[in-house]
């Protein structure tokens, strides 16, 4: 039987770099490089978006331990900078999370 995977949206945003500097996209970059890495994650650009934007990328969790893992890179990476956002969304809109700086909240 195969296993259902669950996947999150994740869209970032820092409030000290435009969408369009360097240093933001570097910065991007290496949170969703740590997402990547991380056992039984694949990521992928949202559907239905064209392009898509540069700060959103789709999480599937291919285990229950995946979710874990994925929030602990969410918290570090936002525990760099005081203006980091990160926007978690359950795909079929169920849930969503937002992380503002080392807090959650839920609606």
């Amino acid at each position: 039987m195969e296993q259902q995977l669950t996947e999150i949206e994740i869209d970032v945003a820092d409030g000290d770099f435009s969408d369009n500097d360097p240093r933001w996209r570097i910065q991007r970059l290496e949170l969703f490089a740590a997402l990547r890495e991380a056992p039984h994650t694949t990521l992928r650009p949202p559907i239905g978006s064209g392009r898509g934007r540069a700060e959103t990328v789709v999480v599937a969790l291919g285990s229950p331990g995946a979710f874990t893992t994925m929030i602990e890179i969410c918290k570090a990476w936002i525990g760099g900078r005081p203006n980091r956002r990160v926007t978690l969304r359950s795909i079929d809109g169920d849930s969503t999370w937002e992380y503002t700086q080392r807090t959650i909240s839920a609606p």
